[in-house]
């Protein structure tokens, strides 16, 4: 004797007929199963009957008519699509409606191309080129500047700063002074070669011509030399100085060659090559 078989929702008898299988397996007449365990198509709404082809993705479904670019309209059954803010699009719409434009061509970037992305903006690989020699940068590395992308080569032989004493390219921050350029080891006493970078330093010569100088070096080689004790004056450190008809003195150097006392604002007598307090030129 059979076994019965009926409808696990209106008890129909389905012995010798169609059903299909609903949840754990429990058969169903086609009619209950359309009305209330198929599923509803993501584009007509309607039930997707027994019987009928269905396709699903993203854990939903489509008559297979239904299933189509929500733009065009064109099937999608045999063609690639892409799921876009809810939607089915074919690759063409997905291009000229949503996909990224190429900061080289603006042409739009189609899904699965190769890409390169730099600060937020895109390019198809062969139009990411240097701004110069326009040759494919690609993996390599590059120079970005406000004016465009360069490659090494490129920035390095025709876009960097070029040091003021080596005349190399400057590729990292360095020093500048006078409104030029120097490699922080090239920025060097110009006399003895010194490192100048974070200390304290003169120049000589103006504009282009200015040559840094460490201070002993500008001391030694340009310096006045005090008419008393024949030492460079500086005037480092905001030191005072004082000149005379051609001579200078450091300000503790000028004294009475008689009785050593200071005449620094006061009067004083001219005596020879020696200046003397007015009391000592009266004895004399």
């Amino acid at each position: 004797m059979s076994e019965a078989l009926d409808c696990g929702r209106c008890g129909r008898s389905l012995l010798g007929g169609r059903y299909a299988l609903g949840p754990q397996g429990t058969p169903h007449c086609l009619p209950c199963y359309d009305s209330h365990l198929a599923s509803s198509c993501e584009h007509c709404g309607k039930p997707i009957a027994c019987g009928s082809k269905e396709l699903s993705y993203q854990e939903k479904h489509w008559h297979e008519e239904c299933f189509c670019c929500a733009r065009c309209a064109t099937s999608l059954c045999a063609r690639p699509f892409l799921w876009q803010g809810g939607q089915l699009l074919c690759g063409d719409c997905y291009c000229s409606e949503v996909a990224e434009r190429c900061s080289g061509c603006n042409k739009p970037i189609a899904p699965g191309s190769r890409r390169m992305e730099y600060n937020a903006a895109s390019w198809h690989e062969d139009c990411f080129v240097c701004s110069r020699c326009h040759k494919p940068i690609g993996s390599g590395s590059f120079v970005p500047r406000e004016d465009g992308n360069f490659c090494t080569a490129c920035y390095d032989s025709h876009v960097a700063l070029r040091c003021t004493r080596c005349n190399k390219a400057m590729k990292e921050g360095g020093v500048r002074y006078e409104g030029r350029p120097w490699h922080r080891e090239c920025f060097a006493c110009g006399a003895c070669g010194a490192p100048l970078a974070g200390q304290r330093f003169t120049s000589r010569g103006d504009g282009d011509a200015a040559e840094p100088l460490c201070l002993d070096c500008h001391a030694g080689l340009y310096a006045h030399k005090c008419a008393n004790c024949g030492s460079p004056i500086t005037g480092a450190g905001g030191a005072k100085f004082i000149s005379f008809e051609e001579r200078h003195w450091h300000h503790e150097c000028f004294t009475c060659k008689g009785c050593n006392a200071s005449l620094a604002g006061k009067g004083f007598i001219v005596q020879g090559d020696d200046i003397v307090c007015a009391t000592c030129a009266h004895d004399s």
